[in-house]
C-alpha cells in the first residue's frame, strides 16, 4: 500500500490530478506560468511615420479637403441633403373658354364655344377638344342608294348583305345598290374631309388648370389658384401654346387630330417661410399618338343626335 503526500522539494516527483487524469508537476507548473504570463502581457498599436515628399503630402490633404468641401456645400447646402423628400398626392380640374365663327358651305356663319366644341362635357382623367367637325343632317330610317356598292342589274345585289352603310334590298337603282339604312347616306371621303373648315379659331382658346396637391407627412397643401389669377404658362395655356410645346404646330392637329399627355410635378423647398408662392407646378406637354410612318393617325370618333320630327318620324345628325 502507497501512501502520497506533498513534499515542496519534490515537486518534479509528485503527480498532480487535473480533471479525471494525472498530469506531472512539471506540466502543471508550466500550464501556471504560461496563465500568469498570458494575464502580464499587452498589446498596442504601433504607429510609423514615412516622411514623404511634400508634394504628395500637400496633394493627400487637398483630397480630404475636396471631399469634405463637396459633402458640406454640395450634399447638404445644394441639394439639402438633411431635408427628407414626401410624394405629392392631388388632383388636376380643367377649364376651357373660347369662342370661334365659320363660314358653312350655305354662306351661313356659324359660331362655336366652348361647351360645343368640349365633348363630353365631363370625361375623366381627359378633355376631348373638337377641331374639326363633319355632320351629315337631316337623317332618317329609309331606302337609298350607296355609291360604294355598284350595280348593273338586281341580280347583283344580295338581299340582306350588310355593310357598314346600312342592308342591301337587292334592287339596284341607277347602276347603285339599294340599302336599307339611315338616308342620306353618311359618306366621308378625303375630299369631303380636305374641303371642310376646320375651326382654326380653336387654337385662341383657352385651357385653365387648376391643381390642388398636398404633401401627406408634412400636412401641407397647395392650390394653383389660390390668391393667384389665371398666369399664362403657370395655370393658363391656349390650345395653340400647348400645340406648340409639343414640338408641332395647331396646324398638324386641326385636320387628324391629335393625343397630348400633360405631366405635372413639384420640386418644392417646404422649409421656405414664402414656399407657397415659390412653389410652382413643372408643367410638360406631349404628343402621344405617332404621326410619322403611320396610315392611322390622330384621334377622331363619331356621336350622333337624335331627334323626332313633329310627323313623331325619328331622325339622327351624325356628327
Amino acid at each position: 500500500q502507497s501512501t502520497w503526500g506533498f513534499n515542496p522539494g519534490k515537486l518534479d516527483q509528485a503527480p498532480e490530478l487535473c480533471g479525471h487524469a494525472r498530469v506531472p508537476a512539471s506540466s502543471a507548473r508550466q500550464m501556471c506560468w504560461g496563465w500568469i504570463k498570458d494575464k502580464l502581457e499587452y498589446s498596442t498599436v504601433k504607429v510609423v511615420k514615412i516622411k514623404g515628399k511634400p508634394l504628395l503630402a500637400l496633394t493627400y490633404l487637398l483630397i480630404q479637403l475636396l471631399i469634405i468641401v463637396y459633402i458640406l456645400v454640395f450634399v447638404i447646402y445644394f441639394n439639402r441633403g438633411y431635408q427628407a423628400s414626401a410624394p405629392v398626392v392631388g388632383t388636376t380640374v380643367a377649364k376651357m373658354k373660347g369662342a370661334t365663327a365659320v363660314e358653312l358651305a350655305n354662306g351661313d356663319i356659324q359660331v362655336w364655344d366652348a361647351m360645343d366644341i368640349v365633348d363630353p362635357p365631363m370625361e375623366a382623367d381627359a378633355m376631348f377638344v373638337t377641331t374639326k367637325m363633319i355632320d351629315t343632317r337631316f337623317q332618317k330610317r329609309g331606302k337609298c342608294t350607296s355609291p360604294l356598292a355598284r350595280c348593273s342589274e338586281d341580280g347583283t345585289c344580295q338581299v340582306g348583305k350588310s355593310s357598314a352603310d346600312g342592308v342591301q334590298t337587292g334592287e339596284c337603282v341607277d347602276g347603285m345598290c339599294e340599302l336599307y339604312a339611315w338616308c342620306p347616306l353618311e359618306l366621308i371621303t378625303d375630299k369631303l374631309e380636305r374641303d371642310t373648315p376646320a375651326l382654326h379659331g380653336v387654337k385662341r382658346f383657352h385651357l385653365f388648370l387648376k391643381t390642388n396637391v398636398r404633401f401627406p407627412p408634412l400636412d401641407k397643401t397647395l392650390n394653383t389658384a389660390n390668391g393667384t389669377e389665371p398666369t399664362y404658362g403657370y395655370n393658363l395655356f391656349t390650345i395653340e401654346d400647348i400645340c406648340e410645346r409639343t414640338g408641332y404646330t395647331y396646324s398638324d392637329y386641326k385636320h387628324k387630330g391629335g393625343i397630348i399627355g400633360v405631366l405635372t410635378s413639384f420640386d418644392c423647398d417646404l422649409d421656405d417661410d414664402n414656399w407657397v408662392n415659390n412653389c410652382r407646378p413643372d408643367i410638360v406637354f406631349r404628343r402621344l399618338d405617332e404621326k410619322i410612318n403611320t396610315f392611322s393617325f390622330g384621334y377622331s370618333f363619331r356621336s350622333v343626335i337624335t331627334y323626332y320630327l313633329p310627323s313623331t318620324q325619328q331622325g339622327q345628325q351624325p356628327v
